[in-house]
């Protein structure tokens, strides 16, 4: 009985490593075609055509559409720059007045607190303090204790 169950476990082995394989082979076949900086390597990869002497030279007629677009973008960009410079500098502004009215606040608190605390010590020194009350009268001594008499 044993045997057979080794021998299930052997047929089992045997069928799962080509299927592990072909799975291992299909996940890294896809990777690979949807692998972007592959692309980007594959294109670098090929030779360019050298031009021959036959070939007549290409002609530049001034800026392409790609190339105003690109222009076109290059400015939209330092515009957005130029923006974000004045709203930071404008927001700096803003935290630097907000922080000096902080500040004015504090100290008017401040010199409002120890107003107050002035004019409390000042009262407290005019008004007499009234008299402690006096002293009760000790009690009388017991001259005579119950162990000697």
């Amino acid at each position: 009985m044993t045997e057979y169950r080794a021998a299930r476990r052997r047929a089992a082995t045997l069928a799962l490593i080509p299927a592990a394989a072909g799975i291992f082979g299909g996940s890294v076949a896809w990777a690979g075609a949807h692998d972007p900086l592959a692309v980007a390597a594959t294109s670098t990869d090929q030779p360019t055509a050298q031009p021959t002497a036959d070939a007549a030279p290409a002609v530049a007629s001034g800026p392409t559409a790609e190339d105003q677009r690109l222009a076109d973008l290059t400015a939209q960009v330092l515009a957005a720059q130029a923006r974000i410079a004045a709203l930071q500098a404008t927001l700096a502004a803003q935290a630097s007045d907000a922080e000096s009215a902080r500040v004015q606040a504090a100290d008017a608190a401040a010199t409002q607190a120890a107003a107050t605390a002035q004019a409390a010590a000042d009262r407290a020194a005019t008004q007499a303090a009234p008299a402690p009350a006096p002293a009760p009268a000790a009690p009388p001594v017991n001259v005579t204790t119950g162990a000697s008499g």
